[in-house]
């Protein structure tokens, strides 16, 4: 089976993944600079009356889509990622779908057995069901061409990044979820990452992640929330939450090694399609570029972790991160850095 890949660091296609990350990709997967909740209202119209509930931190665990219940793993005082209250309770009164979901940056304030009380940095406290929270570790280190999950520096939106100098528990940083020709220069520019301000990604599955789940004859791309035995919980095109069997999903592996001429799969949209590399820079040489993930072809599953294609041939390969030039199959033929 000829070997291919997805694109982790999302041209915003779900995020997307879509959406919970800024940048690049389609304007309508990417989520608004701030939290709702946040946002000064506008003396022209009224705002709409929330729903009238009160939440405590002791408070029943609530979702729109179903996933367990959480214990908190993270203390007070903690940096995180936390979904904006007034989203949750949008998309609990109106339905995923009508609702933008994303994870901002927010510090705990108080623990719950269910749900816990995070504070915004700019002063907003709200009460949400622990797994909507991910919590970033106080002490992580990391080095050149590490793969972590941050937050967009104006808004505070989740965000994957790749390190590319710096102390290691306070790196530089180049972000992942946004082009390289993004107009304002995020793609190209470095940033510096605060100690306890990140969480490092160096296995699949993990909070910030990319898994391909099947959905009808269809494999799509979602960021992941969080996962258990049975079910992941994710981010899929336009932001919309979803709760997936975890049987039906794929979690991709983070290093896979690429050939030119592979025929491989691009995340583009709400689908994959298929397109062959004209090109590889190794991440080695190049820390601050793109990672790639791997996909199976036509309605095959992706392959798992531990079957990840192998570089096998005089082609040059490129481990992940690294950034990937290659063609569309398909019109308009498209020549696209993933």
């Amino acid at each position: 089976m000829a070997r291919v890949a997805i694109k982790l660091a999302a041209t915003l296609s779900v995020l997307p993944l879509a959406l919970a990350c800024r940048g690049g990709g389609h304007a309508e997967e990417r989520p608004p600079s701030r939290p709702a909740g946040d946002a000064k209202p506008s003396k022209q119209a009224k705002p709409p009356a929330k729903p009238e509930k009160v939440l405590s931190v002791e408070g029943q665990h609530e979702l729109p889509v179903k996933f367990p219940a959480a214990k908190p793993a993270f203390t007070v005082g903690q940096r995180a990622l936390a979904v904006p209250q007034s989203w949750l309770d949008n998309a609990l009164a109106q339905g995923v779908d009508r609702q933008v979901i994303s994870l901002y940056d927010a510090s705990i304030e108080a623990l719950g057995a269910e749900r816990s009380k995070v504070k915004s940095q700019s002063g907003a406290s709200w009460t949400i069901p622990n797994a909507l929270i991910v919590a970033l570790p106080p002490a992580a280190k990391v080095r050149p061409g590490d793969l972590v999950l941050t937050h967009w520096p104006q808004g505070g939106s989740w965000m994957r990044a790749v390190v590319t100098d710096g102390p290691a528990e306070s790196p530089q940083v180049r972000l992942l979820d946004v082009p390289v020709d993004e107009p304002a220069g995020w793609g190209k520019r470095s940033l510096n990452l605060d100690p306890g301000s990140f969480l490092p990604l160096d296995k699949p599955g993990q909070s910030g992640t990319t898994a391909a789940c099947k959905q009808g004859a269809a494999w799509r791309r979602f960021l992941v929330i969080h996962t258990d035995a049975d079910v992941l919980l994710g981010l899929g095109f336009g932001g919309k939450l979803a709760s997936l069997p975890r049987a039906g999903c794929q979690l991709l592996p983070l290093a896979p090694k690429l050939e030119v001429g592979s025929s491989v799969k691009v995340p583009r949209g709400n689908e994959y399609l298929p397109a062959t590399v004209l090109g590889v820079s190794s991440g080695a040489a190049a820390p601050k570029q793109a990672p790639a993930q791997t996909e199976a072809k036509g309605d095959a599953a992706p392959p798992a972790p531990s079957k990840a294609p192998v570089d096998a041939g005089d082609a040059p390969a490129v481990p992940a991160p690294g950034r990937v030039r290659v063609e569309l199959q398909v019109p308009p033929r498209l020549t696209l850095e993933v």
